[in-house]
Order: C-alpha cells, then sequence, then structure tokens
C-alpha cells in the first residue's frame, strides 16, 4: 500500500470513527438515574383538579423520578436536572431533598446546581406541599406520600451520582401540532405579539440526547408543553398520565438498552390542553385511557424522530444561577411594564378558579367549610374583607382568597426559586408557576436577546420547576380573568416581574456575575395539619383469609381479552410497595405438565394492568386486578398473584400473598 493511499484510509477511518463518537475525548460526564416516587394508592385525595372527591383507588401506573447529572469534564462542575411524575414539585420536597443532598454530598450538590422538575400529572396522590392552599382538598399534609417523593427523588440522584460516564449530548427541535389545544383562546388573542401563534399553542419541542461511549443513546430529555390532564377527575388509579406514558413507551417497548431513561418534561403549558375537543376526557377518542395513550405517544413519536434524526452536537462550558426573591411587594421596572413602575401584589386567588378550567375538569366549587374540615379548622378562605389597596392591586380580579395575608403563614409561598443552566449552546429556565404560551415565549425571547452574544442559541423555559404558586399570564390575558388569569396570584404584573428577573439573571451570567437571594422561604415543617383518615385495622370477609382469591380467572383467554381476578386484601397505607409492585403476572409454560420456572411478565407499573382497591364495610378490603392480555403475549399458562400487608388490632403489619389458578392463553 502506498504513503498516499494509507493516508487516504487512515483520514476516513479517523472520520468515520468521528462522527459515531466513538474517538476522541468525550466532553462531558453524564449519570443517569430512575426511582420510584408512587404515594398512597388508597383513600389520599390526589392533587390537581381541587376535586375532594377524587381520592386514590389504586395504580394504573406509577410515578417515577428521573434524574440527569452532567459534568465538565475538563473543570468538573456538575449540574443535576430532576423530571418527576407528580402534579407539582412543591417548596417543601425542594427544601428536603437540598437538605439530603447537602449531607450525602457537601459541596457538590446544592440549591444552585440542582433543579427538580414535574411533568404536573393530575392523577397522583397530593398532599405534599407545606402551603394550605395545595393541601386543601387532599384535607392535609400526607407524610407518607411526602416521604416517598423525597426519598425516590434523592435515590436516582445518588443512582445518576453513581454511574457517571463519559458522553456526548446532542440536541435537536422541531414542531408537534397535533398533541395540545389551547383551552383560553380568547384570553390568548388579546396579545399582541401572537404572530407565530395564532392557533393558540406553542408547537415547539426540544430534545437533548445522552451518547455513551460506545455511540449508544443512553437517556434523552424532551421538553414540550401540554397539560398532564388526559386522565379526567373521575379518574382514581394513580397515574403518570400522558408524559407518562410517553417515557414508559420508551423506556419499555422500544428501547433495548439497559438503563435507558427517557424523560417527558413541562414547558409553558398553561393554558394547553391535551384535551383536543376542549371537554375533559374527549380527544381524540372518548376514552381517557385512550387519549392518555394516545397524546403520549405522539409526543414519543416526534421526540424518537427529533433524538434519531440530524441532531446538534452540545458542546461549551457548563453554567448556573439561582437566586430566592420575595414577590410580595417587588418593584418592576418601566422597561417591563407599561412604562410606570409597578408593585406586585399580596397573593389572591380570584373567583374564577372556583369555576376551573372546563376543558380540562371543573373546579373547587364542592369544596365549603360545611364539608372540608380543614377549611373550617383554618377559618375559611377569605381573611375579612380584601382591603381597598388589595382589591386595586389587584386589578380586574374578584378576589376570592387572600392565600397571602393569612397568619400565622401565608397559605401560598411568597419566596420562590428563579434558575438559570447553561449547558453549551443550550439555556434552560427554571420557573416556579404555571405560565401560559405567551407568557413563557416573552420570557424566551427577552433572554434569548441577552444569551445569543454568548454562544447560546436555544433557550428552553421550564415551567413547574423547584416550586408551584399556581400561574402565571401576560398582562393581556390577565385583564379577561378567566381561570388562569384567576389563578395569577401576586396580580396583573406577575409575568413582567419573571421577565424582569430572568433576564437580569441572563445578564449576570453573560457578564460573569453572582446573583444573591433577596430572601430565604420559611420551614413549615413545624406546622403541619392533617384531617384524612389513617388505618386503624384491617379484617377480613367474614370466613376468609388475608389473600383469598373472590374472583377466579376463566380457563381459557384469546389475546387482545382482559382478565380480571380478586382478593382479601389489606390497605395500601400499610406498605407502599415501593420499587416493588401489589401485583405480578407470571408465565409458566406451553404446556401444563411441565414445571417450568415462572417468569413475571407484568406488574402494577404496566400499562397492561390495573389494580383496584376499595373498602368493604368499615375494615375489610377487596384488591381488583385486570390484565389486558397483549396482542403479543406468548402461548401458554399464567397466573396472578397479589402482594398486600394487613394491620392487626395491635398495630403490627404483616404481609401476605395470594395466587390465583392457571389460565391458558390462546393465539389467535
Amino acid at each position: 500500500m502506498s504513503i498516499r493511499l494509507y493516508r487516504s484510509v487512515l483520514v476516513v477511518i479517523t472520520c468515520l470513527l468521528c462522527s459515531t463518537g466513538f474517538a476522541g475525548e468525550q466532553p462531558y460526564r453524564f449519570g443517569l438515574g430512575k426511582a420510584d416516587i408512587t404515594g398512597e394508592a388508597a383513600e389520599v385525595g390526589m392533587m390537581g383538579y381541587s376535586s375532594t372527591d377524587q381520592k386514590t383507588g389504586g395504580i394504573h401506573t406509577r410515578q417515577w423520578s428521573r434524574a440527569f447529572i452532567i459534568e465538565d469534564a475538563a473543570t468538573g462542575k456538575r449540574l443535576v436536572y430532576v423530571n418527576t411524575d407528580l402534579g407539582m414539585i412543591f417548596q417543601a420536597v425542594q427544601q428536603s431533598v437540598l437538605r439530603t443532598l447537602e449531607k450525602k454530598y457537601p459541596g457538590i450538590y446544592n440549591e444552585n446546581n440542582v433543579m427538580l422538575a414535574a411533568t404536573h400529572t393530575h392523577s397522583g396522590p397530593g398532599g405534599f406541599s407545606h402551603y394550605t392552599i395545595y393541601d386543601l382538598s387532599v384535607l392535609g399534609f400526607q407524610e407518607k406520600t411526602f416521604n416517598v417523593i423525597v426519598d425516590g427523588i434523592v435515590r436516582s440522584i445518588d443512582q445518576a451520582h453513581q454511574h457517571m460516564q463519559p458522553g456526548r449530548l446532542f440536541y435537536a427541535k422541531g414542531d408537534l401540532t397535533n398533541a395540545s389545544k389551547n383551552r383560553s383562546l380568547l384570553s390568548h388573542q388579546r396579545n399582541p405579539d401572537i404572530a407565530g401563534y395564532l392557533d393558540g399553542i406553542d408547537p415547539e419541542m426540544t430534545v437533548l440526547k445522552f451518547v455513551d461511549q460506545q455511540g449508544e443513546m443512553a437517556g434523552v430529555i424532551s421538553w414540550f408543553p401540554v397539560h398532564a390532564t388526559s386522565m379526567t377527575n373521575n379518574n382514581h388509579l394513580i397515574s403518570s398520565d400522558n408524559k407518562g406514558y410517553a417515557s414508559y413507551h420508551w423506556e419499555h417497548d422500544i428501547s433495548k438498552k439497559p438503563g435507558f431513561i427517557a424523560a417527558f418534561a413541562q414547558t409553558n403549558a398553561g393554558n394547553l390542553s391535551p384535551n383536543l375537543n376542549l371537554r375533559p376526557g374527549s380527544g381524540p377518542t372518548e376514552n381517557e385511557f385512550a387519549n392518555t395513550k394516545e397524546i403520549g405517544l405522539r409526543q414519543f413519536n416526534k421526540a424518537y424522530e427529533l433524538a434519531t434524526g440530524p441532531t446538534e452536537e452540545v458542546t461549551g462550558r457548563l453554567d448556573n444561577r439561582f437566586q430566592f426573591v420575595d414577590f410580595h411587594g417587588l418593584t418592576v421596572r418601566p422597561d417591563y411594564t407599561d412604562g410606570t413602575p409597578k408593585t406586585l401584589c399580596i397573593a389572591a386567588l380570584g373567583s374564577s378558579l372556583a369555576a376551573g378550567s372546563t376543558e380540562d375538569g371543573p373546579g373547587p366549587l364542592g369544596i365549603s367549610e360545611s364539608n372540608n374540615p380543614l377549611l373550617s379548622f383554618l377559618g375559611g378562605l377569605l381573611t375579612g374583607v380584601p382591603s381597598k389597596e388589595l382589591k386595586k392591586c389587584q386589578a380586574e380580579k374578584q378576589i376570592l382568597a387572600d392565600t397571602g395575608n393569612k397568619k400565622p403563614f401565608p397559605w401560598t409561598p411568597n419566596v420562590l426559586p428563579i434558575q438559570m443552566f447553561r449547558i453549551g449552546q443550550l439555556a434552560v429556565l427554571g420557573a416556579p408557576a404555571e405560565f401560559t404560551v405567551m407568557s413563557g415565549v416573552r420570557i424566551r425571547r427577552a433572554v434569548q436577546a441577552i444569551v445569543t452574544p454568548m454562544g447560546i442559541n436555544h433557550v428552553i423555559f421550564n415551567g413547574y420547576a423547584n416550586a408551584y404558586s399556581s400561574y402565571v399570564t401576560t398582562r393581556e390575558e390577565y385583564s379577561v380573568q378567566e381561570y388562569e388569569g384567576g389563578s395569577t396570584i401576586f396580580g396583573p404584573w406577575t409575568q413582567a416581574a419573571y421577565q424582569q428577573l430572568f433576564t437580569d439573571m441572563a445578564s449576570a451570567m453573560r457578564d460573569n456575575r453572582p446573583v444573591a437571594s433577596t430572601a430565604q422561604p420559611p420551614d413549615l415543617s413545624c406546622c403541619l395539619l392533617n384531617f384524612q383518615t389513617g388505618v386503624v385495622t384491617d379484617a377480613p370477609y367474614i370466613g376468609t383469609s388475608f389473600g383469598d382469591v373472590l374472583q377466579q380467572p376463566e380457563k381459557i383467554y384469546h389475546r387482545g381479552q382482559t382478565v380480571t381476578v380478586a382478593f382479601v386484601t389489606g390497605h395500601p397505607k400499610n406498605n407502599l410497595h415501593t420499587e416493588e409492585t401489589f401485583l405480578s403476572v407470571y408465565y409458566t409454560s406451553a404446556d401444563p405438565a411441565r414445571d417450568n420456572p415462572a417468569i413475571r411478565v407484568a406488574t402494577d407499573n404496566d400499562w397492561e394492568t390495573k389494580y383496584r382497591w376499595e373498602r368493604v364495610g368499615i375494615s375489610a378490603s377487596k384488591a381488583t386486578i385486570s390484565w389486558d392480555i397483549p396482542q403479543d403475549a406468548k402461548p401458554g399458562f399464567y397466573y396472578i398473584s397479589h402482594g398486600g400487608d394487613q394491620k392487626n388490632v395491635w398495630g403490627t403489619i404483616s404481609a401476605f400473598t395470594g395466587t390465583t389458578r392457571k389460565f391458558e392463553v390462546v393465539a389467535d
């Protein structure tokens, strides 16, 4: 071989190695982790719809925390991004997670470089806030649910920390136009700057892909705005909703790589519904489970297309800024308002909140002192008559509850976190509320104008991050006082304040200046109330024992049919079965005469299963388990088992197991 030919071959091989990510130093190190954060699966109010009648009664899919740690290989600087299948990240969760991390990893993980975000599912157990208004429909603080959330988030970060590896990051963006609908179009159309958003949706999806040393995709984060309200307020099964299904489908059905993690995160989804017919549980079908799956699939399909298509490699340094800001009384400068300085109001909720979002679910009209012991104990929604000053400050809002005036502590947070990550040429803004389309777009545009000279060419706005403070609308949307405007607690100039804060933060990052917190949020863990009854004791049906089968399966089923069985059980609050399951579907063999080891093929996290719990009488419980047999199920013999826990009159909790007889699944 000639020297010239040898050199040509060497160049080609080198280029191929570089293009597949096998050669050269990896600019980043990353770690991925995932942990169970499913709360109490029975008799706990669900978070999102503010309905006292919507309590947990089983599990359709579990809730998960997905953690991503990125490290600059050159400097060792780290950023942590966590996406959770929760309705919100409440400030209490952030505070507790950070306290734990600072003890375990002193000087490594703290408020500055950890961003916690939520998918905003409305089908998870609530009661994990320290602020009264968000625990009201749940009848107070639920310690078990709170603890499993905090512990699970920390475990997911632990996993990511323990599995750091060299790798590369890539990103892509595109439009998804058939997975959301603006539920407050009249308000949206009041904005003068909606060119490009005339139909009311923000179609932009951004995907960040994590690629390991072998050139394989190890994980992905997809940001796209749509409410996780495909499941209605008539649902009582814990569900991670459409974004959770997108994650499940990619992790369970598509990726064959062990440990692959797919997070489907939120952006500015405040007025965007997945119910495409703008009725609860309607669109694209009239079945809430089918809608959850379909809207999730549409998000997955677009994210997969972006992740496996042309991408741009992320290069450059990591950076971050964080500050706590007291919003009560915050001054907004004239260049962010109508030309005159403005002051944010004492927090208050408007009467339009009570009607709810009719497109996703009615509001808490049934919440009153007569049927809510927590509200009665605390003395009602209003602290006297709202002052003239508060009415004037809140402008068009008809005040329903002056949450910022409550004593000894406000019912909604005043001190809130603002955060910004730089990941090479990407910026991620973490904001503690639900922002409407144009609220988020305006902030993105304003920040982009500042960071473009820094080499940042794409800004991602991540709502539902680090804390929760209801909604944020533009000034124009606020004037209409639809649901989102009534829930913008600090008044008409709230969005302008956030825009000011984020542009100031971006300027500080550009100029390599620090930012400082103006206040610290209070720790309210001392002063929590709970009026939700717990488990006194469990008792089986007369003549039965725990684990007995009340309903056996049929002898033969075809693929596509549903197997339904029932067991005598105990209360799910006795043991949350974290990282475990309340049900298992086992395959034994194609030949009933052969005694093969059973293989578990489904748990209570799988889409095809449903675990329903119901109280029978005073202290008895029934577990009903269903399994939709997949079309590709292996023909042969199966059985279903249920694992539960019962509490006796002395308070001792004991585990038990029940097992059905075998049944046969036959091919068509």
